[in-house]
């Protein structure tokens, strides 16, 4: 499913502004470089809020604490990621499409980030969860909140101050805006 996730909206976006590109030359750089960092914390984050809910009957066993299930759920779900991002570079680089970074040490930063900001919501979350249990849908919501403010889909910078200055405090715009800096000189 991320898979299917990021390569869709990369082909719509790539297809559907053609004529007048978002950001740089290629739209399917910029829209990747926005998705990418999505995945990395949407799938992490939502599977460690919900590994003790999920896995309850593995708790029966003495040794297994709620955090072991967190932090399982965590680690699988991140190289799941990792494993997704890897695919759809392949993909593209077999196109013939410019994926790789002008900074490799910058995307790298910017990918460890998002993965820490997403192991590290869920575990707040989870916490959150077991004390509240309709924060399950909070947590739903708030993530397709964070997925349509945090310039996936349009450079931050285009946006009016007022609107820039609340965007800013959605911590996943910053990962998309660093890992778009690893592509493009100068941006953010």
């Amino acid at each position: 499913w991320p898979l299917t996730h990021l390569l869709a909206l990369t082909i719509v976006f790539t297809f559907m502004r053609r004529a007048a590109p978002i950001f740089g030359d290629n739209n399917a750089i910029f829209v990747a470089t926005g998705v990418a960092p999505y995945i990395l914390a949407m799938y992490p984050s939502r599977t460690t809020s919900t590994a003790v809910d999920a896995h309850k009957s593995v708790l029966m066993f003495p040794a297994i604490r709620p955090f072991d299930l967190m932090l399982a759920r965590a680690v699988v779900e991140t190289l799941a990621a990792f494993s997704v991002v890897i695919l759809f570079v392949s993909i593209v680089y077999v196109f013939d499409a410019e994926i790789l970074p002008n900074d490799h040490i910058v995307a790298a930063g910017a990918i460890f980030a998002t993965i820490y900001l997403s192991i590290a919501f869920g575990l707040l979350s989870a916490s959150i969860i077991a004390i509240f249990n309709f924060w399950q849908t909070g947590h739903a919501i708030l993530l397709v909140f964070i997925y349509l403010s945090s310039g996936i889909f349009f450079p931050i910078e285009s946006a009016s101050e007022t609107t820039r200055s609340i965007l800013w405090f959605n911590p996943l715009a910053h990962c998309v805006e660093w890992l778009r800096s690893a592509y493009y000189p100068g941006y953010g």
